[in-house]
């Protein structure tokens, strides 16, 4: 009967363990990706607080956006952000039309081409069974994770 309770323990622990929020900035720097149907878009989070994001179109064209991000800590939102100044979303993505069907005229995204374009988006990172993730939406599978480190 103890052994039970504790591999139960053991295994409860692990469940909670798998999905962390991230509150040390240096731990967002780095490449990460996101795929839909139509695009591959690339988003490289540099530790001198600039970014670029390139998204690549099945159809052979792309967009780019870049400048400069911010890491909030949670004082400012009672959790962690990082908070990109201008920030390119395909329109295909499955959350969009939240957005875009927004009846306020100041969350409204502007359309460019294939993709809308953002003020400032900010992002909730997270570490999910290992993976840095920054979470767009957290009712939505669409999200950046990183596949790499930068070169310093």
């Amino acid at each position: 009967m103890f052994r039970g309770a504790r591999y139960a323990v053991l295994a409860l622990s692990l469940c909670l363990c798998a999905c962390s929020e991230i509150t040390v900035e240096n731990e967002v720097y780095g490449r990460y990706e996101m795929r839909t149907p139509d695009a591959k878009t690339f988003l490289d989070v540099r530790a001198d607080h600039s970014y670029s994001e390139t998204i690549h179109y099945t159809g052979g064209s792309e967009q780019k956006v870049s400048g400069a991000w911010q890491w909030r800590d949670a004082a400012m939102y009672g959790y962690v952000r990082v908070c990109f100044g201008s920030f390119m979303l395909p329109k295909q993505w499955e959350f969009m039309k939240d957005y875009v069907d927004d009846d306020r005229w100041e969350h409204r995204p502007n359309a460019i081409g294939g993709a809308y374009q953002f003020n400032e988006e900010c992002t909730g990172p997270v570490r999910e069974y290992g993976r840095t993730i920054l979470e767009i939406d957290t009712d939505s599978s669409d999200r950046f994770v990183r596949v790499s480190a930068l070169a310093r």
